[in-house]
């Protein structure tokens, strides 16, 4: 069962349009040098750009994607000045596990300064069983899709991609689902990586423990950002 299949689950950045019919969503630095987001954010576009919390911008162009699995790497136009690439995590995150993240939701609303949401790993597969995801309760909105799902040590442990639509869900059972929202798992990444580089994502600086959230954020924020796709 693919992502796009399931009638259930909303892609955390579906309605998220600014102006001039562009697709915003977010999307994060990884080694070697590579942007990677979710593909149906940047699906069918002809023209992505990246913005960083600096102010600075850059032009993107797909390398490889993963639609199974709804990723996509993007490359930096030549000679980007990029921040420090985030490390992907060797280990599964554990069930329960502190783990946050950094996006751009709703931009038209709340702006396009990143926010921050944290919670836990809520189990370690998806809808019906799908080990290819993680649930987690950090809420996701429109805008949110691409974003490193990211513990404590600063090691990316996913990409937050989807949740599951509330409204369906009450019409289905007369429940009203809460905190339900899914991340691929980073192994997948370091896959469609792996297929294009002979270079590894090294886990470089990750010998972090933060005992503060905003501690882990400051060592992540610059090297996410903002994707805009037209």
């Amino acid at each position: 069962i693919t992502i796009k299949d399931l009638s259930i689950i909303s892609r955390s950045n579906e309605d998220n349009k600014i102006a001039g019919a562009i697709t915003s969503g977010t999307g994060w630095i990884v080694e070697p040098g590579f942007v990677v987001t979710n593909q149906h954010v940047i699906s069918g576009a002809k023209k992505i750009i990246g913005h960083f919390r600096d102010g600075v911008s850059l032009a993107l162009t797909v390398i490889a994607s993963d639609p199974i699995n709804d990723l996509a790497l993007l490359h930096p136009s030549p000679n980007s000045q990029l921040p420090r690439p985030l490390p992907l995590a060797k280990n599964e995150a554990s069930l329960g596990e502190s783990v946050f993240t950094i996006g751009f939701p709703h931009t038209d609303i709340l702006g396009t300064r990143p926010k921050v949401t944290s919670g836990i790993i809520s189990s370690k597969s998806g809808l019906r069983d799908d080990l290819r995801l993680y649930q987690t309760s950090v809420q996701l909105q429109s805008g949110n899709s691409g974003g490193p799902l990211v513990n404590m040590r600063g090691e990316v442990v996913g990409i937050t991609t989807s949740k599951l639509d509330a409204v369906r869900v009450f019409e289905y059972t007369g429940d009203l689902p809460e905190g339900i929202n899914y991340a691929v798992k980073s192994q997948y990444i370091s896959a469609l990586i792996a297929s294009v580089s002979e270079e590894k994502n090294n886990l470089v600086n990750t010998s972090y423990n933060f005992k503060e959230l905003n501690q882990a954020v400051d060592a992540v924020q610059d090297s996410v950002l903002l994707i805009e796709a037209q």
